[in-house]
């Protein structure tokens, strides 16, 4: 019974190289500071997020969402909508952000459908480095985080 259980679960699961993408994955390092760095969520229903460096203080676009799809070496993103800052004004932050301490305040969310999605094509492959999972995409490196959303 065991073995029949094992084999269902090889099935139905779909690893790349031996890993799969399903998590959170965060630009160029596993440290987590005051904020996450720009990072994607890949999820097992094949959607995404990629959301921009918490500390970039002046990013009006947060998030890009949408669907994923691996053909081969290929991972292909299609963004179908963004959550951006609306409104606000622009001051001298006395939280450091990315850029010196200029950043957005006084702003509120909002959700803007892609109304003709593209596919963006990214090379992509997953190795193991002494920091852990590493997904290079194309050539930039995003890190496996654990215990995140």
């Amino acid at each position: 019974m065991k073995g029949v259980l094992l084999l269902i679960l090889a099935l139905c699961t779909k690893p790349v190289f031996g890993q799969s993408i399903v998590g959170f994955w965060q630009a160029d390092d596993t440290t987590v500071a005051a904020g996450y760095k720009a990072h994607y969520i890949f999820s097992a229903n094949k959607k995404f997020t990629y959301n921009v460096n918490e500390e970039d203080g002046l990013s009006r676009i947060r998030t890009i969402g949408g669907r994923y799809s691996i053909k081969g070496t290929m991972l292909l993103l299609t963004p179908e909508y963004t959550v951006e800052l609306v409104g606000g004004t622009l001051e001298r932050s006395h939280i450091v952000t990315g850029h010196d301490s200029w950043s957005i305040e006084n702003t509120h969310q909002k959700t803007y459908k892609i109304t003709k999605p593209v596919a963006q094509e990214t090379i992509f492959k997953l190795i193991k480095r002494k920091k852990g999972w590493c997904l290079l995409l194309d050539t930039w490196p995003y890190y496996r985080i654990k215990g995140t959303k």
